[in-house]
């Protein structure tokens, strides 16, 4: 991971898009959080050939781009949060397509049941929680809940011996515990810093993701990586 530059500007750009999000300068945030996707874009490129890159990640963190862009009028627009949501939730189905090929391709041992009840169990308990604060969006939410549970499960079930496996698993952790703090904080109660900890989280779930990508590359030479 050569280009550290690009990684230091990154946590720059998270660090003041904390900033101004809590001091509430709607327009710094409107330049800061598009670049949060686009700088792990350029990073990426930078460590791993273009014509390597997988197809669905780089896909997904195009739809990301998007939900952040959109998520940022859902006050102005209510319309922009369902969109918002959507996209992610797109976001999250083709990170789970491309770790599930990786599986088949790599096979590894079955996932522990243990894990589906850990997983599922807090999604019910999260939803079960935010049900009576959801209104017309019930269904939305307890779909895209189970959406980015079944993610994390993939990525628990990727190969076992893949140096990368830490990252995609931390990864889609961070992004449970950034969505939960979304959710909460939007459909129950106003969080003491929401802000800086639903982009720190955030942040990090993709950082995390994108590096697995790169070490995925790096080490383990896999077949088909592009699609």
């Amino acid at each position: 991971m050569k280009k550290t530059w690009i990684v230091i500007l990154f946590w720059l750009v998270i660090a003041a898009g904390c900033l101004v999000a809590e001091r509430n300068i709607p327009l710094a945030d409107y330049f800061l959080k598009p670049l949060i996707i686009l700088l792990l874009i350029f990073w990426l490129k930078a460590e791993v050939p273009f014509s390597k890159i997988p197809v669905l990640m780089l896909a997904g963190l195009i739809f990301s781009w998007l939900g952040d862009i959109l998520l940022m009028f859902d006050k102005a627009y209510p319309v922009c949060f369902i969109l918002g949501l959507l996209s992610f939730l797109i976001t999250h189905i083709l990170y789970s397509i491309w770790f599930i090929r990786q599986r088949k391709q790599h096979p590894a041992p079955p996932l522990n049941i243990k894990y589906l009840f850990l997983v599922f169990g807090y999604a019910i308990l999260l939803v079960s929680f935010l049900y009576p604060h959801l209104g017309s969006l019930k269904f939305p939410v307890f779909f895209y809940a189970l959406v980015i549970s079944i993610m994390l499960l993939t990525t628990l079930s990727f190969p076992h011996y893949s140096q990368a496996k830490p990252y995609f698993v931390t990864g889609a952790l961070w992004f449970i515990i950034s969505d939960s703090l979304l959710a909460i904080n939007k459909f129950m109660i106003d969080l003491p810093f929401a802000s800086t900890l639903i982009r720190f989280t955030y942040a990090m779930a993709q950082f995390l993701i994108v590096a697995g990508i790169i070490r995925y590359r790096n080490t383990q030479g896999a077949v088909n990586l592009k699609t």
